[in-house]
């Protein structure tokens, strides 16, 4: 064997290693992205059911209690939105 070649065992586990960690690190972010997408989805179907509420008012409810239901939901779904988006643009 040559002083330049290494053996084979060692170039092999070298690969291996250098895959393994190019791997996890792409998994983790590409499974941070879908948790932030997923939280920015659930950001916006909070607001979109605000919406549904306020417009067909479904389960019959006084006025204030209505607007009271909003304002969580519009706050819930405003504040889920930003943080997936955050996680999002990071990852």
């Amino acid at each position: 064997m040559g002083a330049h070649q290494k053996p084979l065992l060692t170039r092999c586990c070298g690969a291996w290693d250098d895959t393994r960690a190019l791997l996890s690190s792409n998994s983790i972010g590409e499974f941070v992205y879908y948790i932030g997408k997923t939280l920015e989805l659930m950001g916006i179907a909070c607001l979109g059911a605000a919406l549904l509420f306020v417009f067909t008012n479904p389960l019959d409810y006084s006025e204030s209690k209505l607007m009271g239901i909003e304002m969580g939901l519009l706050t819930l779904g405003i504040l889920i939105f930003f943080v997936g988006r955050l996680i999002e643009k990071r990852s």
